[in-house]
């Protein structure tokens, strides 16, 4: 059709071509990888597709958030070629023409519930909630099976969604968590960053099976117990620093030429002048421009970009941020933990922060939000936020020699336990003070040299042994 167009003498790209019959999809339909039939020229199976409908609601109303036509042309695959529709684009054309005012069909090959002012969820997004409802992991088996088996997607795809799902580590081979329930962040790999690069500096790449061995004993501490676990975590904090392109290789960002990208991102959040969703940077970024998801996630660890709220990004200059407004939010924090020690407390809380009137002024596009302040607080590096609930936070360096969970949970062991607690007594007190949002496990307290978990006790480890 593109050749046709241009022998009549008309320039016109496959992109222009693609748009124009999308635009009028009651009458161009889509019928297989990019071609298109006339309305006229189908014969839609309604009764057939009429089921496929209820099928689709059904799984929908069930739980799922979303769907992949795939898994269904998978399921009728048979019935619907013997009824002439061939493929999952031509499905998914003839449940646009059948208009089940239950569904929505936002863009090949998905469908979810209509639901009027809802936005659809990405794949990503329901991906890694998945992960984050599994505190103690998730195998791949069981990811492959919610990704294809329930959710449709196509067997092609599944692993670009299970490992270029941003905060999804692999901890090991087989094996992914989500990174909130890992005691790691961006300042706990800071060392290992920096052996990183100076390795860079006078070699193109390096395997980080050598990163791992080199740094074992810092790995260990941090909980990083695997090769493959480090690789992931330097994928979700690091991507836009090197090139990760697969275990175990990490390259330099100047061996390829894929350079820019983030700063392209942070240029443009520099230029809204207002936080912006994830969504409308994958908008811009890849749908519009062909970038990468992961890197409008990287973007996210760019000095320059603060965590404005769940799955919202600002640029520092558009909040108007200085030093002296940085050096403002720190005194505040300093003083509020000064009272808090007075009171016998280890910590202070983000949430109550919020209450203070000194607080420096931000742009009416950009009110205070908690993640906000929590984020520019810890950006200068002398606090640091502790737990799940990313409201309790400790001065780094301090008197009491706070530097994580684990440090903080002996602490409070130590001063109001006695050194010992009923696991249940000791989570609501977490809940209660802002440092936990649900269970305490394990994985959360590092190495437990400091503090233990022994059946339904948490403990010093000193008194275990």
């Amino acid at each position: 059709l593109q050749r046709d167009i241009q022998d009549m003498g008309r320039d016109i790209s496959a992109r222009n071509v693609h748009a124009c019959l999308s635009s009028r999809s009651k009458v161009a339909l889509l019928w297989d990888r990019g071609t298109y039939i006339h309305r006229q020229h189908v014969k839609v199976p309604f009764d057939l597709i009429h089921e496929i409908e209820v099928d689709a609601i059904g799984r929908l109303k069930s739980g799922l958030p979303l769907l992949s036509v795939n898994g269904l042309f998978q399921e009728y695959q048979i019935q619907l070629q013997q009824h002439g529709v061939p493929t999952d684009r031509a499905l998914y054309s003839c449940l646009k023409i059948s208009s089940n005012p239950e569904l929505a069909y936002t863009r090949f090959p998905y469908i979810t519930c209509e639901d009027e002012g809802f936005k659809p969820p990405t794949v990503s997004s329901i991906l890694e909630d998945f992960v984050r409802e599994h505190e103690k992991g998730v195998t791949t088996a069981e990811i492959e099976q919610y990704l294809v088996s329930d959710l449709g997607v196509s067997e092609q795809l599944k692993h670009n969604y299970i490992y270029g799902t941003p905060n999804i580590i692999q901890v090991d081979t087989g094996l992914h968590m989500h990174v909130d329930h890992l005691r790691v962040d961006s300042a706990g790999l800071r060392s290992v960053r920096d052996y990183l690069d100076e390795f860079l500096s006078t070699a193109e790449t390096v395997s980080v099976d050598k990163i791992f061995d080199d740094k074992q004993v810092t790995c260990r501490l941090l909980g990083i117990s695997t090769p493959v676990m480090l690789y992931s975590l330097l994928q979700t904090f690091y991507g836009d620093r090197y090139e990760l392109p697969r275990y175990p290789v990490i390259a330099r960002t100047d061996c390829t030429g894929e350079i820019g990208v983030i700063a392209q991102i942070v240029g443009y959040l520099r230029e809204a002048k207002a936080p912006c969703s994830i969504g409308q940077l994958c908008s811009h970024f890849v749908d519009g421009l062909g970038f990468k998801e992961n890197s409008v996630y990287g973007a996210r660890y760019n000095a320059d970009i603060v965590q404005y709220a769940r799955g919202v990004i600002v640029h520092k200059d558009a909040l108007e941020w200085t030093p002296a407004k940085q050096e403002c939010i720190e005194r505040i924090a300093s003083m509020h933990l000064h009272e808090q020690r007075l009171l016998g407390r280890p910590y202070g809380l983000i949430e109550r922060l919020l209450e203070s009137n000194q607080l420096p002024s931000t742009p009416s596009c950009a009110p205070w939000t908690q993640v906000l302040l929590g984020d520019l607080l810890c950006h200068g590096g002398k606090f640091q936020i502790i737990g799940t609930q990313r409201n309790a936070f400790v001065e780094i360096p301090n008197d009491d020699g706070i530097k994580d969970l684990q440090d903080l949970v002996h602490v409070i062991l130590e001063r109001r336990f006695g050194g010992a607690a009923n696991l249940e007594e000791l989570e609501n007190y977490l809940r209660d003070g802002g440092i936990l949002r649900r269970a305490l496990k394990p994985s959360m307290l590092g190495d437990g040299s400091r503090v233990i978990i022994d059946g339904n006790t948490v403990l010093l480890a000193d008194l275990k042994y």
